[in-house]
């Protein structure tokens, strides 16, 4: 029988060989036992393509703790792969695990999650709807309006709303037109760079931020400034082309700062 101190030291000796044995054990009949081998799993093969599944099913494990370390993990995987999986836990009865869920598309930061985000809004929990308003924030890369206190008929509207004006830009940006902003960093992700060790996460950990290699998506566009030496270099040179030209046109017998007389001194030669 496997435990998480057990795990703990196993991860802690870092040998690949413990990974067969977490494997084995994913299905563990306690969730204290399976949630600490999907954050074993996940500091010692990370992107193998073994491991990657075990963290999907576990997006229907029996436990709210063990699905909640599923989707936050996924999240900071960035598994585009998952994103169907976690869209479906967004009506997860758990809202400890719907939020989970929600960082983890942020994340991902993929475009089909977006309007079951939006579909989202329509919560009973204002805390699920503030952190999916941020979620559809970071996807779309700008300021996106929403009236939190909306219901009934005016709830409705306000998503036929944002589903309009997501499908518009989408169209827009596959036609040629201006593509939406990316946003570099997800601000309200998981980070695992701040993980705790793995026999002292409880039940009642928040989520952090996430790390910059996942969460920096966007590259900058912006030129580099011109400095003062790169200024006077120009100068100097641009100089040295103006003197050269006089000289010249001086050989030539040419004025440069009489041009009237440049015609007749070319007809006397």
């Amino acid at each position: 029988h496997l435990s998480n101190e057990i795990i703990n030291s196993l991860v802690s000796l870092g040998d690949q060989r413990s990974k067969a044995v977490f494997l084995h054990c994913v299905n563990d009949p306690h969730e204290r036992v399976r949630g600490g081998i999907l954050r074993g799993l996940y500091k010692l093969a990370p992107e193998d393509n073994e491991v990657r599944p075990v963290f999907r099913n576990a997006l229907s494990d029996g436990h709210q703790e063990v699905r909640k370390t599923a989707a936050t993990l996924l999240g900071w995987l960035d598994d585009k792969d998952a994103v169907p999986a976690l869209v479906q836990c967004l009506d997860d009865k758990d809202a400890r695990v719907r939020k989970a869920v929600i960082s983890a598309l942020a994340n991902i930061r993929d475009n089909s999650s977006m309007l079951p985000l939006i579909r989202q809004l329509r919560d009973d929990d204002l805390g699920i709807r503030e952190k999916v308003l941020e979620a559809i924030r970071v996807l779309a890369g700008e300021e996106v309006a929403f009236d939190m206190s909306a219901s009934g008929d005016v709830l409705t509207a306000e998503l036929n709303r944002l589903k309009k004006w997501w499908q518009t830009g989408r169209v827009e940006s596959e036609g040629g037109g201006e593509v939406r902003a990316v946003v570099a960093k997800a601000t309200i992700s998981d980070d695992p760079s701040e993980m705790q060790t793995l026999d002292n996460r409880s039940a009642g950990d928040s989520s952090d931020s996430p790390t910059d290699e996942q969460g920096a998506k966007a590259e900058s566009d912006i030129d580099e400034p011109v400095t003062a030496t790169d200024a006077a270099a120009q100068t100097e040179e641009d100089l040295q082309e103006a003197t050269q030209g006089e000289i010249a046109q001086n050989a030539a017998g040419l004025n440069p700062s009489n041009p009237d007389n440049n015609e007749t001194a070319a007809e006397e030669k």
